[in-house]
């Protein structure tokens, strides 16, 4: 019995000291080396910071330039980020307080596709301008609607604005050619592209619904015009050589005088004599089963120096 009892302490005391020496050990071993799967494991990628750009004409140059580099250099990835700095964040709440819920909420609609192609389609924009060798580029800031930098589509985008949000486009000049890329706006701190929209009919809800409607041609419409005042050329854009035409969205009353008028194409300097005159036009109104109606129809004005 006490030789069984003195086995089973030299035993206890055998396992102890190993123990004791094996926990020595492992603390002098070095730290393991990470296994395979954790080396593997990728770093948590990290989008590059872009420089910071001012607001004004100059800062919008020096971003293009920047773009045009990289695009020109084949730097795809370091143009990537310029790209996505791009989108324009919280775009519906910018384009509803910009232009009004009803058209800002049109043009919201329109920008969701803008947005999802801009990574590739605004690489393909700069490429082309690459290609055509153009000279450096130059931006224009819109602050008041009638700017004699607007283009005919241009302007009829500033007046839709129901603040003085500002606009910029960028454009290349090269003769008599010009290059445009509209339209940017700086919004939390940095340029966005909103895309080259356009003035649509349905852009122009009617501010009058007491009467039917119907929608005629402005040919037609112009065969029952009774009374025109025509317009009158401005001086400032015959002294510059502005010509062109003018297209007018209008809403005739169902006593045909003009009750609305928007401008969808034309410069300002011609816009504006264009709608003071259509304003004072008349029309035979225009009857439906016996029934005067209001008409919703496109009028044209050309101002041409040659006939002047």
């Amino acid at each position: 019995m006490n030789y069984r009892r003195a086995i089973s302490v030299l035993l206890l005391s055998v396992l102890f000291v190993l123990c004791v020496a094996l926990a020595a050990s492992a603390q002098q071993l070095p730290p393991p080396h990470p296994t395979a799967a954790a080396q593997q494991t990728p770093a948590r990628s990290v989008v590059p910071a872009i420089p910071s750009y001012p607001d004004s004409p100059g800062g919008l140059q020096k971003l293009f330039k920047e773009m045009l580099k990289l695009e020109k250099n084949g730097k795809t990835n370091a143009l990537a980020p310029y790209v996505q700095s791009l989108i324009l964040p919280n775009s519906d709440v910018w384009f509803r307080s910009t232009f009004g819920d009803a058209i800002g909420g049109s043009l919201a609609g329109d920008y969701e596709r803008t947005q999802a192609e801009l990574p590739v389609s605004f690489p393909d924009t700069l490429a082309d301008l690459v290609a055509k060798h153009l000279p450096d580029p130059e931006a224009i800031r819109f602050t008041d609607s009638c700017n004699s930098h607007a283009s005919e589509t241009e302007y009829p985008i500033l007046l839709l604005r129901a603040n003085v949000q500002p606009l910029y486009d960028v454009r290349f000049e090269y003769g008599n050619r010009l290059t445009l890329i509209p339209y940017f706006a700086y919004v939390d701190g940095a340029f966005r592209y909103l895309g080259n929209f356009h003035v649509r009919t349905q852009n122009f809800p009617s501010k009058r619904v007491d009467v039917k409607r119907v929608r005629v041609g402005g040919n037609v419409i112009m065969a029952r015009l009774i009374h025109r005042t025509m317009p009158v050329y401005p001086v400032d854009a015959k002294i510059r050589g502005v010509q062109g035409t003018v297209l007018l969205h209008a809403l005739i009353g169902a006593d045909g005088n003009v009750h609305d008028l928007q401008v969808m194409q034309g410069p300002c300097s011609l816009a504006q004599s264009a709608v003071k005159a259509v304003s004072q036009w008349r029309y035979k109104p225009t009857m439906l089963e016996g029934n005067p109606v209001q008409v919703d129809t496109t009028i044209t004005v050309i101002f041409n120096l040659g006939s002047r």
